[in-house]
């Protein structure tokens, strides 16, 4: 199985902070969007099983990136330890991968020292790689490591329930500045974008809106772990053991309704140099 990248690209980085306008694709696919809430507690309780309980209020995780003993390190309030072990995962040691070396020119995947990473060449882009994987109803993790070059806009993270022939996908991120983006993509086309949505679920492909929170580390070298609980219509993101933000797939409108498909990991390169990210500890839980 070949993983499969897929790129786009803004007119500079300058429109990307100021006016965050409608990013060109650099290989003609889709528009996105976002949803949006306050952080305020479920107002579902997430229960695959009758351990699982999301604890908004969960004690804040903050290891150092250093050293690299501690990397991966959980809180003990994380939502993965009453799971027990994943039924998918991958620790990028080369054997047997979920996520696969790619190579797109300007952008590539590839495997070192265990760990997942990808370039991408120019600014203003972004670019995402699928591995097989196809679920509707389950929690994924994964740890996020900025590039110790990173600027504050490059950003890293999962899309899931996604189509790698159509690349709509849900999208959870963090970037460099300690923000973090929740949206979707959708139905190909030249001119695709990532848009934001209003919390009424109104859609903006004008600027992308990213949210602060103390929970995530920020500049170069952060660590971060991000999870995604998906199970029916109902969303919850965390980071670093700790909930965000919750979504509810049915208050978008039909067509941004995704109920299972593939995971990715993403790029956003904001940078004129080489941009990259690793990714490490791949976990995935199935409640299908």
């Amino acid at each position: 199985m070949v993983a499969i990248g897929t790129s786009f690209e803004a007119e500079t980085l300058d429109s990307i902070r100021a006016q965050e306008t409608s990013l060109a694709v650099q290989r003609g696919i889709l528009t996105q969007q976002v949803v949006y809430t306050t952080r305020n507690a479920p107002t579902l309780s997430p229960s695959p099983v009758a351990t699982v309980t999301p604890s908004p209020t969960s004690v804040p995780f903050t290891p150092s990136p250093t050293p690299t003993a501690e990397i991966g390190q959980r809180s003990p309030e994380d939502f993965a330890l009453t799971l027990g072990p994943p039924h998918d995962a991958d620790a990028f040691d080369g054997e047997g991968g979920v996520f696969l070396p790619s190579n797109d020119g300007a952008s590539r995947a590839l495997l070192s020292d265990g760990r997942y990473v990808i370039e991408f060449d120019s600014r203003g882009r972004w670019t995402w790689y699928w591995s097989f994987i196809d679920a509707g109803d389950f929690y994924s993790d994964i740890l996020v490591i900025q590039s110790t070059t990173c600027v504050e806009d490059d950003a890293a993270g999962l899309l899931f329930r996604g189509s790698a022939v159509r690349d709509e996908a849900y999208l959870f991120g963090v970037n460099c500045a300690g923000e973090y983006f929740i949206g979707l993509t959708s139905s190909p086309g030249a001119d695709g974008s990532i848009c934001s949505t209003g919390y009424d679920g109104s859609v903006d492909c004008r600027y992308q809106r990213w949210q602060s929170d103390d929970i995530i580390h920020s500049g170069p070298g952060a660590v971060n772990r991000l999870g995604v609980y998906a199970v029916g219509d109902h969303l919850d993101f965390y980071v670093n053991g700790v909930w965000l933000e919750s979504r509810d797939v049915d208050a978008l409108s039909p067509e941004w309704r995704f109920w299972r498909g593939n995971i990715a990991l993403f790029l956003r390169s904001a940078q004129v140099n080489r941009a990259s990210v690793e990714f490490d500890d791949f976990n995935m839980w199935y409640f299908e």
